[in-house]
């Protein structure tokens, strides 16, 4: 035992006696090492009545080197962007590298240049371990004091009755109650000053699990070995646990060749190699996400978008060489593999509740995302993945996964038939992949060499250091696995999974879905027991799962492995005739394992019961929002708490997508046969599904301060909250929208176009109701194909934005170009859209052409501008004798868009302009063609005359069929955006429409501020938190005054507490109460003669100072304006000098 006998470690609170219930107990091997263990009564802190004991021991030791990283937030960028030109500058100029020496040098040159910028213009991080932030010099001359109260207590220990302890006692409450002011005092004023950054680090404190404020460190692992469970203290054997955990052994030479024969025969590529471009490579830098953590170098994003002007002509030779030369450096090969922790975890203790996040070299980064990028579009456009392969690819998104495993049930359903579900789930789906088996298996699909081969290279040698809590580990070296945090690793995991995917006879009613590490087996038949055959016949048949995991040393995470028997059939309940029950599920054998059918799964996020009615999941729904609600009372209450448009994004970018996260799988509403004629939409919620309308209502009421008993359209009036059945279509619409979108090579097309064409009487799907609620045709509707063009290259069209609009009028003057064609696009309110082209020859208008496309439910401004250029093109295609060609357009979304690989909304006009464009090179070979950006609405004669004839073709007065361009004779399909577009404001139409039919709306009305919009929440903006919330229950009229209390039963009479003479409304309180005249007299000095009313009081801020004195003055609202924290308290005298 260290601490010696007869030294007490307790005081009593009531009979001050000492006690000693603590001990201190050291193993024996250290007991020589104590130097002395003492307790010390004087250093007692607050709220407790043990003595504080301090051991020190005589230990070697050495203290943790912690290098702080860079303080970017001090950065002088410009500086340090003049640095880094300097740098390159004095560079050689860039040119192909021709030798692996040649690579090293430019490689290390450039390195350096980052390096010696950043250690220059920007200061390390200088953490202080010994004060929070709301620390104080105030707090820390009262606990001076108290410490020196508590010493003088402490030598007059043997006098009770002096009054030194008394003196101490008291300076210990002083201080406990100081704490705890300045920690709120601290908190509600960061709230109340809170900018759009730092809501998201409000809503980390408010989602975070509870600590004790303190670092979180990896604790002592307990792990399972042969000697039995054993427990793991030392760093150095964590890092191996983890090391172990997170990187799997290299297979053995049999395992990799009969997986990949060496004498294996590739077919030919599919595509033409080529490596990384320029261009390709400065758009992903623009694309970096700035302040994600750097690599071993501590160097972030926004450095390199910073130098990315005169960085990318250095690097483009250096990517292309590692191609050219077979050469990857061994500096991007090494990286920092982070432990953290999974969240939501009952015990750290387990190494698997640890999870592992790559650091690599940046430069390694942007390569690798220039290599998945084209990888990824030849994958899509050459069809080399399974369709059914979803997770980490263009155009796909996580509901599909659930929408078609739906539609596979139901569409069996109707047939008559069950299905059974398999969900498999890969144990370590990252490190288990071999790279030598993912080259075979991406040769096999048609991927050239020189990628599989750079794959490798990549992979060879490479090393981790392992960091956690203050240590980094020796380094590792990996031999088997992808790169968690490599940009190549999803879509290599991708090829890796590909053969497991293929296994599936789909004629015999056979399926097979994946998504990442994610694999689901589904099999149709007429009765439960033949599901299961067909699952174990999958499993275990030639090329079937196991064929495919065995040789990969694949394994499948048993706890996660579930089987779902899905089907509505029913059964006699034994013994109580009339009666049925769900259909008995039969234990499945898989594989030669009996697996009990489940009654529900959780699969991607969403919970699938065996009759897939997803009550259970809207429960689950339902307690995330809840749980959230009540945790975001943290941050808003009526006296405190963050400004209310900051609460209120905060609701609609965290809370929704988290609650009604798949909502248009299991919350779709049913289609009604015989529609209200008042709806804009044909709907039906579920009431399971609208219970979840009651955490907007209680994030509602702490948004604004309102009083639980107020209305919810009027809280949504006010908020600029949509009712929650809208905000329901909302999110639905859009979701169908999105799927009206897939292309003809999605798994879903077929499903979809099916869904929307007939509306089945049993077994409605989600694409069923979604089709024939919002009224959305997706033969009609625009498709956006993922694979559009190669990522490297560009559109080849000299295009001309100039920085001014007068630039571009002067730039425009001074062409010589000899022909000009200008192009528009209009649409009129409530009208049609239209595009046009005129030709002008000699400054003469000689030809024009116009395009009438259709409503503007249906088609935007952007699509009129895209047919506006294509028409242009085609005038200049058929003019004569052209040697300098003009595109005038005066849209740059339009322009910036021709150079855009990727697909958006509207992309498919932009291919048009694209081959149109190509056309026009083909017709006249020698004459440069320029698109020019000219500004619209400034007196150039050629744009003022092609601005009429958009006018008139969004009229619907267009050219002759016949003098159109092929591409533009048939119908266009309809703007996805333009449709959302449409149903949002359909949407707010029906919201206002519900609000003025409210019966509260009547008496809104006569406060001024037209609901619901933002206008409220704008005036309110720069008031503190106890006016928005006082202002907020007066306007609603649910206030603390006596008529409002009188009606919910909080108060014995409805009249004035002050007059006794009429009943205490909003307007006796603020207006005509006779005995709250003298108090009223400032606040209607502030206003203008006759003014004082309620729509100037409430409707506006113009007197909100005197409003709030008034309201103080009388006594009323006390629970609001005076709570929260007092204001920190003076700070005390200074402590004299000790002589």
């Amino acid at each position: 035992m260290a601490l010696p006998p007869g030294i007490p470690t307790l005081e009593a609170c009531n009979s001050k006696n000492e006690t000693r219930p603590d001990n201190v107990f050291i193993s024996g091997d250290c007991e020589d090492c104590v130097i002395h263990c003492q307790a010390y009564p004087s250093l007692r802190p607050p709220r407790t009545d043990h003595y504080p004991i301090l051991t020190a021991l005589d230990l070697a030791a050495p203290p943790s080197e912690l290098v702080p990283g860079y303080n970017y937030a001090r950065a002088d960028w410009e500086a340090l962007e003049h640095a880094m030109r300097e740098g390159f500058e004095g560079l050689p100029p860039p040119r192909e590298l021709r030798s692996v020496e040649e690579f090293d040098r430019v490689l290390s040159a450039v390195t350096d240049i980052f390096s010696r910028a950043v250690a220059q213009h920007i200061p390390r991080r200088k953490p202080s371990p010994y004060q929070k932030r709301w620390w104080s010099d105030n707090l820390g001359e009262l606990r001076r004091q108290m410490n020196r109260a508590q010493r003088r207590a402490e030598r007059h220990k043997g006098w009770p009755d002096h009054p030194a302890h008394e003196e101490a006692r008291h300076a210990r409450n002083e201080y406990a109650s100081a704490v705890d002011e300045q920690k709120e005092v601290h908190w509600v004023q960061w709230l109340e000053r809170l900018t759009q950054p730092d809501v998201w680090i409000a809503n980390r404190y408010i989602t975070s699990g509870g600590t004790d404020a303190c670092r979180a460190r990896v604790p002592t692992l307990t792990v399972d070995t042969d000697r039995g469970r054993e427990l793991i203290a030392d760093n150095e054997r964590k890092s191996a646990v983890f090391f172990k955990l997170f990187y799997l052994p290299a297979l053995s030479a049999d395992d990799v060749h009969s997986a990949a024969p060496p004498d294996m025969v590739y077919p030919p590529p599919a595509y033409r190699f080529r490596p990384p471009t320029d261009l390709q490579i400065e758009r992903i830098i623009r694309a970096l996400p700035p302040d994600k953590a750097p690599g071993p170098n501590g160097i972030i994003n926004r450095v390199y978008k910073v130098a990315a002007p005169f960085l990318v002509p250095h690097l483009g030779p250096l990517f292309r060489a590692t191609f050219s030369l077979n050469y990857y450096p061994d500096q991007w090969k090494v990286f920092k593999t982070v432990v953290l922790r999974k969240p939501g975890k009952p015990d750290y203790c387990i190494p698997k509740a640890h999870r592992p996040i790559a650091l690599m070299d940046s430069l390694s980064k942007i390569l690798s995302a220039c290599v998945a990028e084209e990888l990824s579009y030849q994958a899509e456009h050459l069809h080399m993945l399974p369709a059914t392969q979803f997770g980490g690819r263009p155009g796909r998104c996580t509901t599909d996964n659930l929408h078609l495993l739906v539609d596979d049930t139901k569409k069996a359903w109707r047939a008559g038939e069950v299905v059974a579900a398999c969900f498999l789930d890969i144990k370590s789906a990252f490190p288990s992949v071999s790279p030598q088996i993912l080259a075979h298996d991406m040769r096999l699909r048609g991927v050239p060499h020189q990628v599989t081969d750079w794959l490798l290279r990549k992979c060879t040698n490479r090393r981790t250091v392992l960091c956690f809590d203050d240590y980094t580990s020796p380094e590792h070296v990996i031999e088997r696995g992808l790169d968690q945090g490599c940009p190549f690793s999803v879509i290599c995991h991708h090829f890796h999974n590909a053969p497991s995917l293929e296994i599936a006879h789909e004629k015999r009613g056979e399926r097979v879905i994946g998504f990442v590490d994610d694999t689901t087996l589904i099999a149709r038949a007429k009765t439960l027991p033949a599901c299961y055959e067909k699952l174990n016949d999958m499993m275990e048949r030639a090329g079937g799962i196991n064929d495919w995991a065995h040789p990969r040393k694949v394994e499948f995470e048993l706890t996660k492995t579930a089987i779902l028997a899905l089907t509505r059939r029913r059964e006699p309940t034994p013994g109580q005739p009339r009666r049925t029950r769900p259909l008995t599920r039969p234990t499945a054998h898989i594989a030669g394992q009996a697996v009990t059918p489940s009654t529900s799964v959780k699969h991607v996020g969403v919970i699938l019961d065996q009759e897939l009615r997803f009550k259970e999941h809207a429960q689950y729904a339902l307690g995330k929002g809840s749980f959230w609600a009540n945790q975001f009372r943290r941050l808003a209450r009526p006296s405190k708490g963050m400004p209310a448009r900051f609460a209120r994004n905060l609701y609609l970018s965290v809370a929704i997508p988290r609650m009604l996260y798949a909502v248009d799988v299991w919350g779709a509403p049913s289609a009604l046969t015989d529609p209200p004629e008042d709806s804009s939409f044909p709907r039906r919620h579920s009431r399971t599904v609208l219970k979840l309308a009651r955490v907007q209502r209680q994030v509602a009421i702490q948004t604004l301060g309102a009083m639980r008993t107020t209305a919810s359209d009027v809280l949504d009036a006010h908020a600029n909250l949509l009712p929650f059945p809208l905000l329901l279509d909302r999110l639905q619409s859009r979701a169908a929208l999105r799927l009206a979108t897939l292309p003809p090579s999605h798994p879903l097309h077929d499903a979809v176009r099916r869904s929307a064409h007939r509306l089945v009487k049993r077994h409605r799907t989600a694409l069923h109701n979604l089709f024939h609620i919002y009224n959305i045709n997706p033969t009609s509707t625009e498709k956006v194909t993922p694979a559009r063009r190669s990522p490297r290259l560009n559109s080849g069209i000299e295009i001309v934005i100039a920085p001014s609009p007068e630039d571009a009028i002067r730039s425009l003057e001074g062409d010589p170009a000899d022909t000009k064609v200008f192009s528009d696009g209009s649409v009129l309110p409530n009208g049609g859209v239209g595009g046009a082209a005129v030709l002008e020859q000699h400054d003469r208008i000689t030809d024009s052409l116009r395009v009438h496309l259709g409503s503007s439910h249906f088609y935007t401004i952007f699509d009129g501008e895209n047919v506006g250029l294509t028409l242009a093109l085609e005038l200049a295609q058929r003019a004569r004798r052209i040697r300098r060609l003009l595109v005038c357009v005066d849209s740059q979304s339009v322009l910036v868009a021709l150079d855009s690989p990727f697909a958006r909304a509207g992309h498919h006009l932009t291919d048009i302009v694209l081959l149109q464009f190509r056309r026009l090179q083909r017709r006249h070979p020698r004459a440069r063609i320029i698109l020019h950006w000219v500004p619209s609405h400034t007196g150039i004669p050629g744009n003022e005359a092609v601005d009429r004839q958009a006018k008139l073709a969004a009229r619907g007065k267009p050219s002759p069929l016949a003098t159109l361009p092929a591409s533009l004779r048939k119908p266009i399909p309809r703007s996805v955006s333009a449709m959302k577009q449409h149903i949002a404001t359909s949407l707010r139409a029906d919201a206002k429409r519900i609000w003025t039919s409210s019966p509260r709306y009547a008496r809104s009305a006569q406060l001024g501020l037209p609901l619901p919009s933002r206008k409220y929440l704008e005036m309110t903006a720069a008031l503190p938190r106890k006016s928005v919330s006082t202002l907020t229950q007066l306007r609603t009229g649910h206030a603390p005054l006596n008529r409002h209390l009188h009606n919910i039963g909080k108060s014995d009479t409805a009249l004035c507490p002050a007059c006794h003479a009429a009943q205490e409304t909003v307007l006796h309180f603020l207006v005509q109460c006779p005995l709250l005249r003298r108090q009223r007299a400032p606040l209607a000095r502030s206003l203008p003669p006759a003014s004082l009313t309620l729509k100037n009081l409430l409707g506006t801020t113009r007197s909100h100072d005197a409003l709030m004195a008034f309201i103080r003055s009388s006594g009323r609202f006390k629970h609001i304006l005076d709570a929260g924290p007092p204001p920190p308290p003076p700070p005390p005298p200074p402590r004299r000098p000790r002589r």
